[in-house]
């Protein structure tokens, strides 16, 4: 299944923009999860939520990568958990290159597989 997450950091802030590369790219609205709170905050109550539903084989889209974490740590604790969950993949929209990482695989420019 494939879930997308859009975060930004004020109640003022809009979402629009990342919701609509997300619905772009095919994922339904149902399977969207946002929040609304500054990345330095520890509980986001949405991505906690689908952290907790996510199997292994699903998809998690984010627009940024920091709108999934909030520092490199965070991310690779995420990435983590993510693998002992046997979550096997999460892909962002924005043009990032990454050669490699230690177990993931590039498959294109933009787009990073991690697998477990």
């Amino acid at each position: 299944m494939v879930f997308g997450y859009a975060r930004v950091s004020t109640m003022e802030q809009s979402l629009d923009l990342q919701l609509d590369a997300l619905l772009k790219e095919g994922i339904q609205q149902k399977n969207i999860y946002t929040d609304k709170v500054s990345s330095t905050k520890e509980v986001r109550k949405s991505l906690s939520k689908l952290l907790k539903y996510v199997r292994d084989g699903d998809t998690i889209v984010v627009w940024k990568l920091d709108r999934l974490a909030r520092s490199l740590i965070h991310f690779t604790n995420l990435m983590t958990r993510l693998k002992v969950q046997k979550t096997g993949i999460v892909y962002h929209l924005r043009r990032v290159k990454v050669s490699h990482l230690r177990r993931t695989k590039v498959s294109i420019v933009g787009r990073m597989k991690v697998s477990h």
